[in-house]
C-alpha cells in the first residue's frame, strides 16, 4: 500500500526482468506456462525482498508491537483454510502508513503504521492501559488480513500475467516496474480480508475502522497536494 494512492498497494520497487521464453516453449500448455511464471515471480519476490531489506532500516521490534503482530498473523493464517506457509515479515523504520505483501509470502510493515494505530487506539478505545495488546492485535489484524488476501489470491501473479498478455513481448522478457493492484483486486482483498477476520474470531469491524483510517489519510494527502498546487 502507498500513502499517495490506495493505501494498500504492492511496494513500488522495480521488479527484475522476468524472462518468459518459457511461454514460447509452452504457449500451447497454459498450465505449464502458469506454473513457470508463478515460480519465476516467487523467486524474484525473494530477491526483491532481500533488496528492500538491505536498502531500509529494519527493526527487531517497535514499541513492543511484535507480540500482537505475531499473534494476528498466526491466527489469520491458521484459520484461513489455506495451505500453511512460513510467514516472513519485517518492520521497517518509516513514518508513513504503509504495509505490503510480496508474491512469495513476505511482508513489510512500516513503523509509522504502528504509531498511527496506537494514536487511534488511544483516542477511541476504553481501558487502553489494561488492554493495549488486545486492541493492537485486532487493529493490526485489519491491516494484515488485507495483505494476506493479496497473497492468498495471487494478485501479483495475476497482474503480471495480465501485463504480459496485454503487452506481449517478442524478446521473451518483461520488465515490471511500479506494479500496482487493480481496483478489483483491492476490493477482492477487502472482501477476503473480512472473511479471514471472521474466521479468526476478530470480526470485520476492525477492518472497517482501518479502512476509514486509510480514507482519512488519503484525503489528508490530497488536501496537502491541492494546497501545494
Amino acid at each position: 500500500m502507498q500513502q499517495n494512492a490506495k493505501v494498500f498497494q504492492i511496494h513500488p520497487f522495480r521488479w527484475n526482468i522476468i524472462n518468459l521464453f518459457s511461454y514460447q516453449r509452452s504457449k500451447n500448455n497454459t498450465i505449464d506456462f502458469d506454473a513457470e511464471l508463478y515460480a519465476q515471480i516467487v523467486r524474484q519476490s525473494a530477491y526483491q525482498y532481500g533488496t528492500i531489506l538491505k536498502s531500509r532500516k529494519v527493526l527487531k521490534d517497535h514499541n513492543h508491537w511484535k507480540k500482537p503482530i505475531d499473534s494476528a498473523f498466526r491466527k489469520l493464517a491458521d484459520s484461513s483454510g489455506n495451505p500453511t506457509f512460513p510467514i516472513v515479515y519485517n518492520l521497517i523504520q518509516d513514518n508513513s502508513f504503509n504495509a505490503f505483501a510480496m508474491a512469495g509470502g513476505q511482508f513489510c510493515i512500516n513503523s509509522g503504521t504502528l504509531d498511527i494505530l496506537d494514536q487511534v487506539i488511544a483516542n477511541s478505545e476504553p481501558d487502553v492501559k489494561d488492554k493495549l495488546n488486545f486492541y493492537r492485535e485486532r487493529y493490526i489484524a485489519g491491516v494484515l488480513s488485507h495483505e494476506l488476501s493479496h497473497y492468498y489470491n495471487k494478485h501479483t501473479f495475476n497482474s503480471v500475467k495480465k501485463f504480459y498478455q496485454l503487452k506481449g513481448n517478442p524478446t521473451g522478457e518483461v520488465i515490471l516496474e511500479n506494479i500496482k493492484f487493480s481496483q478489483d483486486q483491492e476490493v477482492d482483498a477487502d472482501q477476503t480480508g473480512f472473511q479471514l477476520l471472521n474466521k479468526a474470531g476478530y470480526g470485520g469491524e476492525y477492518m472497517i475502522r482501518t479502512l476509514e483510517l486509510m480514507s482519512d489519510i488519503d484525503n489528508q494527502y490530497k488536501e496537502y497536494i491541492a494546497k501545494k498546487n
